[in-house]
């Protein structure tokens, strides 16, 4: 839920949506279809909502190489207190599930209280913001299993 996708913010000086920075989206996306035995070692989905992608969501491996995954999504602010975060937050801990993750995890900021109530509901528990304001949220495997 936080972070950077590499090379993105270097493709346009204002953040626009310029046919070089659509070309490298669609290729980072398409590089992670192998999912998470592939080499990039996640997985990526496309969130819709009334028809229109919204917004994306991802399921990363471990760096232990052991059953654990990091969630991560990212909607369209004109989407955001609708519901759709949380359901697409429901339907990726069930893909988890199924694809064998057992504890998941996420990491988001203080002031992003949207993304720690939905994490929240779905049976995440949070850390305490460390200094810079980055909480840190984890499911137990059990939790995710009865997903």
């Amino acid at each position: 839920m936080v972070g950077s996708l590499p090379g993105l913010d270097r493709l346009t000086a204002d953040g626009s949506w310029s046919d070089e920075r659509v070309a490298w989206l669609r290729a980072y996306h398409r590089d992670r279809r192998a999912g998470l035995a592939g080499p990039c070692r996640e997985r990526t989905w496309a969130v819709r909502a009334g028809g229109t992608i919204v917004g994306a969501v991802r399921l990363a491996a471990g760096p232990n190489g052991d059953a654990a995954a990091e969630l991560g999504i990212w909607l369209a602010r004109s989407t955001r207190g609708r519901g759709v975060g949380a359901e697409a937050v429901r339907l990726l801990i069930g893909e988890a599930s199924t694809s064998g993750v057992g504890a998941l995890s996420a990491s988001t900021r203080e002031s992003n209280q949207a993304a720690l109530r939905i994490l929240r509901s779905a049976g995440f528990t949070t850390d305490q913001p460390g200094p810079d304001g980055a909480v840190e949220a984890r499911r137990a495997p059990a939790q995710t299993e009865r997903a």
